[in-house]
């Protein structure tokens, strides 16, 4: 006989026991989780961070839309409504992608116009 780590002896018929288990599959239902798919469903995030840049960095008004959907999904998370958090993340994330985007071009027209009025001034001077 053969000892295991947990001082019980492996005879023949455990052997024999072991080598023809087979697991069997157990269904969701005989579990009690009819919904199983919200137990392994991805936790949605606010996009918080992004928001909170796309407020203090780029187009302000809009930031703050996203920055309330932001504020509107983290409670949601914390009530377990995932997938309306998710909805408002979702928002919140579409919202602060066009804040950043309008602040982009409108930085750039700013800087277009800028030297447009520095070459204009700059040319004057030198006449």
């Amino acid at each position: 006989m053969h000892q295991v780590d947990a001082d019980i002896p492996v005879t023949q018929t455990n052997a024999a026991c072991l080598a023809s288990y087979k697991p069997r599959d157990i269904d969701a239902v005989q579990l009690g989780m009819e919904n199983a798919q919200s137990m392994f469903q991805e936790r949605p995030t606010s996009h918080f961070k992004l928001s909170l840049f796309s407020c203090l960095c780029c187009l302000v008004p809009v930031g703050a839309a996203a920055l309330y959907y932001s504020k509107k999904s983290r409670s949601a998370k914390q009530n377990g409504e995932w997938e309306t958090a998710s909805m408002y993340a979702k928002n919140a994330k579409d919202i602060a992608i066009v804040s950043i985007c309008l602040g982009v071009f409108l930085l750039a027209i700013g800087i277009i116009i800028f030297g447009l009025l520095y070459s204009k001034i700059m040319t004057t001077n030198r006449s």
